[in-house]
């Protein structure tokens, strides 16, 4: 569980060399699926309106548009227009990708009163920097954008 945890907040951070451990331990797939799961989740009881009956559609669409998205970077960035550089396999971006949905999480928050909007929106802005992190960082993507991107935790 320190491992999980300890991941979640270094991938949360945008800390490269989490992004790296995870791409290179086959065993963390399991966990980036369940990071996934949570963040799914955390969505579906933030967006939870009065009167709403769609949430298992809703967990299902967020879980599809993650699916979906793990396709197309692996379409696109590895067998369509991969770099020279550029060794991946679909596990490795189910890793990254997985951990990168971290702060989807936080959008739980979206429940609580006058606040949780403000979260949502971070959440919803921050999600995107990781999986950019996530998918040009790690993911055998040794290339020309991947080394543009500062080295640090910053996007």
């Amino acid at each position: 569980m320190g491992s999980l945890f300890r991941r979640m907040v270094g991938a949360a951070k945008l800390q490269v060399a989490t992004y790296e451990e995870v791409e290179a331990d086959r065993g963390a797939t399991g966990q980036a699926l369940f990071v996934v799961l949570l963040s799914a989740v955390a969505i579906m009881v933030g967006d939870i309106r009065p009167g709403e009956v769609h949430l298992v559609a809703n967990l299902v669409g967020g879980l599809l548009g993650w699916m979906t998205w793990v396709l197309l970077v692996w379409l696109v960035g590895v067998k369509l227009l991969p770099e020279a550089e550029t060794k991946s396999d679909v596990g490795e971006l189910i890793r990254t990708t997985g951990f990168a949905a971290t702060p989807g999480i936080l959008r739980v928050l979206g429940i609580v009163p006058m606040l949780g909007w403000v979260v949502v929106v971070l959440a919803w802005l921050w999600t995107p920097g990781a999986g950019r992190r996530s998918t040009t960082r790690a993911p055998g993507a040794r290339s020309r954008s991947a080394s543009s991107d500062s080295a640090g935790s910053s996007w």
